[in-house]
């Protein structure tokens, strides 16, 4: 019976390799989402910590591992810089700069939603 337990316990700390490069390249999929980024990569860097289990990192734990911390860097990045965007956009010196980037945006938006609506449908 404790032979049949360790030995499930075994087989799920040999997944925890393939599940932290999963979990990896799931999280610099999701770069347009910083909170879901920083998860997902502080989950690949745990289970490719979980995977040691006393040995050596296998090659996927390790490309997991890579992929996590190069996601959780980026995740911070992306924050702190909605951060300054933010603070530049509540600046008043600013709000005209702030108003020609809205104008012009709103001018692609209309750019493109013309020419979708010109495309003939087959």
């Amino acid at each position: 019976m404790e032979q049949s337990s360790q030995n499930s316990l075994n087989s799920i700390f040999t997944r925890f390799p393939l599940f932290s490069l999963i979990a990896g390249i799931c999280s610099l999929l999701a770069c347009c989402s910083p909170p879901k980024q920083l998860l997902l990569g502080a989950f690949a860097i745990i289970l490719a910590w979980a995977s040691r289990n006393g040995r050596p990192l296998s090659k996927a734990a390790r490309f997991g591992l890579i992929l996590g911390i190069f996601s959780v860097i980026i995740s911070i990045f992306i924050f702190v810089y909605y951060m300054l965007m933010l603070r530049f956009m509540d600046d008043p010196a600013n709000s005209e700069l702030v108003r020609e980037a809205i104008r012009q945006s709103q001018e692609l938006i209309k750019y493109f939603q013309n020419s979708a609506n010109s495309v003939p449908v087959n």
